[in-house]
């Protein structure tokens, strides 16, 4: 007989709840509730059961891993959220039995560091179980962004049965030519996070070699007698969460403690973070210390750096736990030390599992209810997403001269596509074939059509020449319509006016700037035809 939803998520989040009967002394500062940034608000953008990670790409597709789904026999999942809000489930995992769950199921998600050039998703899940005597394994397996390609690429056990600190995350990077994977795996509840020879309860660091993983060389236990050769740094519980900084480097990770709290880190290479043998409470200058801590245990989970448009969010780290409360906001100092906590959302606008920021800049994280609803930090008044110019090479020329249009285009956001249409006003004449840029013409209804699709942060020019005509006075606008995929529409003109005088560009220049008495002197004229027609004369 199956359990009810509320069952199966209580069995999930058992071993993320530390309880405290009280918060100890020595708590780290925290400050008054902070409201959001001026112009700001909450909006709901998806509904995903169990939300655990979100990875947004620069195209604005946002990836968003499912631990399990009570609605799909306890599946995992991997979705896509598109720009224009739809869901599509691009993965689908094996089916878990409720009264095993335990915190089995997919927890970690990381895309390629090169996702542009290479699309795959590299996911970390838990093997169902059966019974409770077989033996669990912890898999980290690759797909594409459409879901195909499917590879098992690394797979660890502790060659027995458990359903408790098995969760992992996952983070990539690119350094000096190389892709690299960092895993987070937890201790099994075998309490051998100490011990080098064993894989769970520490950080691996791998690189990544086409579709397997490699230990890098230089992991500092690489050479150490019996250690396994990706280990990082040893000591940990059940870490829950890794991210990297990418203006810094700098990784941190979300750790759940055992008696009274949870942990946030800077991971250090061949850090020892203490556990089994340190996590009572108090300060053991031994081991790695914590950046903070959450006294009592707030069932720590996603962790996140912000770099975007959101005002005074810069750099700051924002954390999820999985007991109902608000979405916290750490800053630090530039030495890594903690300058101050705020909670940023209210007590019905709760952050229990999953962070991400997508490519414009938008802060998502999901709040654990029945829907799985994700929230988007937005503006209320949303800026634009592409600047457009419209320039022309002279602002005043004569009649029957060549004039040069150019269009310019820059993405604000993340990756777009327009469609620009510039209509010609009948005091314009194409000039066949001068298009450029990818634009094309349309002479049945005298138009220029441009539709690029523009990478985040890109910029992108088109153009086409025409032959201006008229009597002196005469005013020529040119309007180009701009429409992003999204409708968000712009029209940028330039202006030209007729002047009098001729088509052609005559001068007489001295052959020698330098001239003495009495020498004599060589004249050069200069005819220019700027019409578009051959002139005698």
């Amino acid at each position: 007989m199956r359990r009810s939803t509320t069952a199966a998520c209580l069995a999930f989040s058992a071993s993320l709840l530390a309880a405290s009967a009280s918060t100890s002394q020595g708590a780290p500062p925290h400050l008054a509730p902070q409201a959001l940034p001026p112009g700001y608000t909450l909006a709901a953008v998806a509904s995903i059961q169990w939300p655990a990670e979100i990875q947004c790409v620069g195209d604005g597709r946002c990836f968003v891993a499912s631990v399990h789904d009570p609605t799909d026999e306890e599946r995992s999942a991997i979705w896509v959220i598109h720009p224009d809000g739809s869901q599509q489930r691009i993965y689908r995992g094996p089916h878990y039995e409720p009264q095993l769950l335990g915190e089995k199921g997919l927890t970690g998600m990381a895309l390629h560091p090169r996702f542009e050039a290479d699309d795959r998703i590299f996911f970390y899940w838990i093997t169902p179980s059966v019974n409770r005597t077989d033996p669990i394994w912890a898999v980290i397996s690759s797909i594409r962004s459409d879901g195909s390609d499917y590879h098992e690429v690394w797979r660890s056990t502790q060659k027995q049965f458990t359903d408790s600190h098995v969760a992992g995350g996952l983070v990539t990077y690119a350094e000096n030519g190389h892709d690299y994977l960092f895993v987070a795996i937890g201790e099994f509840g075998a309490g051998k996070s100490q011990d080098l020879t064993v894989e769970q309860g520490k950080i691996h660091r791998f690189e990544i070699v086409g579709d397997t993983l490699q230990a890098a060389p230089d992991n500092p236990f690489y050479d150490t007698p019996g250690a396994v050769r990706s280990i990082w740094a040893s000591g940990f519980r059940n870490p829950f969460r890794l991210t990297r900084d990418p203006a810094t480097g700098e990784v941190y990770i979300t750790e759940n403690g055992f008696r009274c709290s949870d942990r946030v880190y800077r991971l250090v290479k061949g850090g020892n973070y203490g556990w089994p043998t340190w996590d009572w409470c108090q300060d053991n200058p031994g081991y790695v210390q914590p950046i903070y801590e959450f006294r009592p245990s707030i069932g720590v989970t996603d962790i996140e750096v912000y770099h975007g448009p959101i005002p005074g969010w810069e750099g700051k780290v924002f954390i999820c736990g999985f007991v109902p409360g608000p979405l916290v906001m750490l800053t630090l100092a530039a030495d890594g030390r903690l300058i101050d906590r705020q909670d940023v959302t209210d007590s019905v606008h709760t952050c229990g599992l999953a962070l991400g920021t997508r490519a414009d800049g938008v802060l998502l994280f999901s709040k654990q209810d029945q829907a799985g609803t994700i929230y988007a930090v937005t503006p209320l008044h949303p800026g634009p997403r592409v600047a457009a110019q419209l320039t022309s090479d002279a602002a005043q020329p004569a009649a029957d001269r060549r004039i040069h249009y150019a269009l310019d285009i820059s993405n604000l956001s993340f990756a777009n596509s327009v469609t620009a249409t510039i209509r010609l006003p009948d005091a314009l004449g194409y000039l066949p074939g001068s298009t450029f840029g990818g634009a094309i013409y349309d002479g049945s209804l005298r138009q220029i059509t441009w539709t690029p699709s523009i990478g985040a942060g890109r910029a992108l020019r088109a153009g086409f020449n025409a032959l201006a005509s008229g009597p002196p006075g005469t005013l020529i606008s040119v309007t180009a319509q701009i429409v992003d995929r999204y409708g968000q529409a712009t029209a940028p003109s330039a202006s030209i006016v007729i002047t009098a005088g001729s088509a052609l560009d005559v001068s007489v220049m001295p052959g020698s700037p330098a001239i003495q008495s009495g020498q004599s002197v060589t004249y050069h004229l200069r005819v220019h035809n700027q019409a578009i027609s051959d002139t005698t004369f």
